[in-house]
């Protein structure tokens, strides 16, 4: 586990784990043979999960 004691520190550990976690998962999700452009359908649901991992990293980096 990491020892984050900062906001900022807690951002770029969310940033790490936002992007190699919830962009793999949301592209691979989006390949399917019915999604029209399944790439802009997982970078726009990726992003929002990168969001998401974001905010909850910031508020949790707030407590330490």
């Amino acid at each position: 586990m990491s020892a984050v004691d900062d906001p900022v520190s807690a951002l770029v550990l969310g940033a790490v784990v936002g992007c190699e976690i919830a962009m793999a998962v949301s592209v691979n999700n989006a390949l399917t043979p019915h999604t029209p452009r399944p790439f802009r359908l997982g970078f726009i649901t990726g992003s929002y999960h990168l969001v998401g991992i974001l905010a909850v990293a910031v508020i949790l980096g707030s407590f330490g």
